[in-house]
Parts: C-alpha cells; structure tokens; sequence
C-alpha cells in the first residue's frame, strides 16, 4: 500500500489550455491542476470548468503541458540547476554529456527517471552532481530528492 507522501509525489502539475473556442470557454483559457496523467488534467479541467458538454469535444481543442521545476519563483532551484550547468561545462566528452541530461531531468522535475541515470553513473561523477545539489536540500538519504 502505498503513503499519502508517496501518492502525493506521482502526481504532477498540469496547465489545461483551450485552443479552439467551445462552448463558453475561449481560446486561451486556462486551469491549472495536480494530476496523475494528461487524460486526468483534462478531465480535472473540466470539472473545474463546470461544462459537463465539454466531454463530447474533440481532443484537439485542448492542449496540456507538464509543468517542471520553476527557476523564476525559487532561487535554490535556480542555483542548482545553475551549478549542475557549471559542472557540465567543466566536463569534457561523455561525462558533460551525462551532467547535461542529468540537469534536463532536475528542470522537468523527473525524479525517478533521474535517480535512474544516477545509479547507473561513475561513482566519481554522481559524488560532483551530489556536491552541487545537496547545499540547495535537493540531496537526502544518498538520493536525489525534489
């Protein structure tokens, strides 16, 4: 069975937009939702909007995106993601490589996926990436955490 803590983390933040105008929504209108998946942000969406004909409307006049780490609002996020890009500077060849797609997964918030490419890192290169991010609390318990 799984924590409150651990259902918490699965799920992510979602911005529904409108692209085409149905019913009363406009182009451009927005809701922002915690969801598990795309499917669910729409449908959380459209409970938020209270049509309930906005489910026979086709899938192309929404359009979702999974919203990441923000940078602008929270300067610890910022100077990590400003530190792994330092290190990845500093590298050379595969390791840059590695520091680079580890920095993309820190912006889009994919933990799991980036723990992944940790274990499956130089125990040299994980303890650098381990360095910049555990002065800013995105390091705990020997694992990324964010």
């Amino acid at each position: 069975m799984k924590t409150f803590k651990e259902i918490r983390e699965a799920m992510s933040t979602w911005t529904v937009t409108v692209q085409k105008p149905v019913n009363k929504l406009k182009k451009g209108d927005k809701q922002v939702v915690k969801a598990r998946s795309g499917f669910e942000a729409i449908n959380k969406a459209m409970k938020l909007w209270k049509d309930p004909a906005l489910k026979a409307a086709s899938a192309d006049s929404f359009k979702i995106t999974k919203e990441g780490l923000d940078e602008a609002s929270d300067p610890k996020v910022a100077k990590a993601v400003q530190g792994l890009n330092d290190l990845g500077n500093k590298m050379k060849g595969r390791d840059a490589k590695e520091v680079k797609r580890i920095e993309g997964l820190f912006r889009k918030g994919n933990k799991k996926v980036m723990q992944g490419a940790l274990r499956g890192m130089d125990t040299d290169l994980r303890d650098q990436i381990q360095d910049v991010l555990e002065p800013q609390g995105f390091w705990k318990n020997g694992v990324a955490d964010f």
